[in-house]
């Protein structure tokens, strides 16, 4: 499953984490300025085990 959701607050990834099935096996975390994005990551990992990269500005991501 591909998704993609392109603008929302910290809670609002959180929660649309939460009601994914099947849950994805990684995130691509670009939210805000540093060290929002590394905040983001670091919890969806942890509470969903989900690997996140939080890309820094530049990097060329191949989807």
């Amino acid at each position: 499953m591909k998704v993609f959701q392109d603008h929302a607050d910290h809670f609002e990834s959180i929660s649309f984490i939460e009601y994914l099935r099947p849950k994805p096996k990684q995130a691509i975390v670009v939210h805000g300025e540093i060290p929002k994005p590394y905040e983001l990551a670091s919890k969806i990992y942890r509470k969903f085990g989900i690997y996140p990269y939080a890309p820094k500005n530049g990097d060329i991501i191949r989807l």
